[in-house]
């Protein structure tokens, strides 16, 4: 079994034009069918990670986040959508 859990980051430019970068993290658990029985037990789930993001740089423009740390992804996590804006020096 497997869940493929997504963050997205959009980066908009003074112009209004947006940039998005799409980043997964799957994660999965084994299932073992005892042939026996039936019965179908299940391992833990795995952790994955969405890798860190630095917003690109555009001369005379300061980004509201200059970048994203890496973050864990787990069974639980939400999807995530982080918008970051490029405003005058």
């Amino acid at each position: 079994m497997n869940k493929t859990i997504t963050r997205t980051i959009n980066v908009t430019d003074p112009e209004g034009t947006t940039k998005k970068t799409d980043q997964t993290a799957t994660v999965y658990r084994n299932a073992v069918v005892d042939e026996v029985t039936g019965e179908v037990t299940y391992g833990d789930w795995s952790t994955g990670n969405w890798s860190s993001f630095t917003t690109p740089a555009i001369a005379g423009y300061t980004p509201t986040i200059s970048s994203v740390a890496t973050k864990p992804v787990t069974v639980g996590t939400d999807p995530e959508i982080i918008k970051h804006y490029l405003h005058t020096k």
